[in-house]
């Protein structure tokens, strides 16, 4: 019986090739979108570091008072303000703590002979504490982080990517050479091996968009550098003038 029901839809699939190959692609297309549906499913609802997850937090604060965080007020910001977000830091709750934001520099190759005619151009930046390559297991090629007294020193000192590693350096290790940012020079510590974790679970405001920084400094150097957020953050009132208002103020942005 099954030999004949395959013999007609093959007279079927026959007299309607057109059709036949319609209904084909129809399905190819479906099961194709269903799987791809799947697969990011899958890679979306898995645990991106499944070894810390139970002992990574993220505070949140209502900085603002009752009635200042919208129709919902239960809602928190992900973000933190200044004053908030090192009080934290001061009281040293957790075993391993930091606070990150989000920033850019002007990167100003080398002049060697080989990199003579790379231009300056810019790179997404974190500003971070020690902390923050052991809390989240980045991996790194050459060096390793900075230390803790680097961040109490507010020592000018950075680890890059081995992408920007490769365009300035060609892939060489580069750890305690020197790198301009902007203005400012920096000595590089670390060389992060190839990393770019998605989502970008430390990251609440962008962790499914952009493209993971090149480089990484103290969090107390880019505040003596007056370095903005490239991510801003809400302010409940008006925000007093210059860099000390904005550390003063109720912004979230941290």
């Amino acid at each position: 019986m099954l030999g004949y029901y395959l013999t007609l839809a093959l007279r079927s699939l026959r007299r309607n090739p057109a059709l036949t190959a319609l209904m084909v692609l129809t399905i190819g297309v479906g099961i194709g979108a269903a799987m791809t549906t799947l697969t990011v499913f899958r890679a979306m609802a898995a645990d991106p570091i499944a070894d810390h997850a139970t002992q990574l937090f993220a505070p949140q604060i209502d900085a603002w008072g009752l009635g200042a965080n919208g129709p919902n007020p239960d809602h928190l910001s992900d973000q933190l303000g200044y004053i908030d977000a090192t009080a934290l830091m001061r009281a040293h709750a957790g075993e391993r703590q930091t606070v990150l934001y989000k920033t850019q520099f002007a990167v100003w190759p080398p002049q060697s002979q080989s990199q003579s005619q790379l231009p300056p151009f810019r790179a997404g930046a974190r500003a971070a504490y020690a902390d923050f390559f052991r809390m989240f297991d980045v991996p790194f090629r050459y060096g390793g982080p900075w230390s803790s007294a680097d961040d109490q020193g507010h020592v000018p000192v950075v680890v890059i990517s081995r992408e920007l590693n490769d365009r300035l350096f060609g892939g060489a290790n580069s750890v305690g050479r020197v790198l301009r940012l902007d203005a400012d020079v920096f000595r590089i510590v670390g060389v992060l091996a190839r990393w770019d974790p998605v989502p970008r679970y430390y990251d609440p405001q962008d962790a499914f968009g952009g493209t993971p920084e090149d480089v990484f400094l103290p969090f107390t150097t880019a505040i003596d550098l007056r370095k903005h957020s490239s991510e801003g953050g809400p302010c409940v009132a008006p925000t007093p003038p210059g860099w000390d208002g904005l550390l003063r103020s109720d912004c979230t942005w941290l």
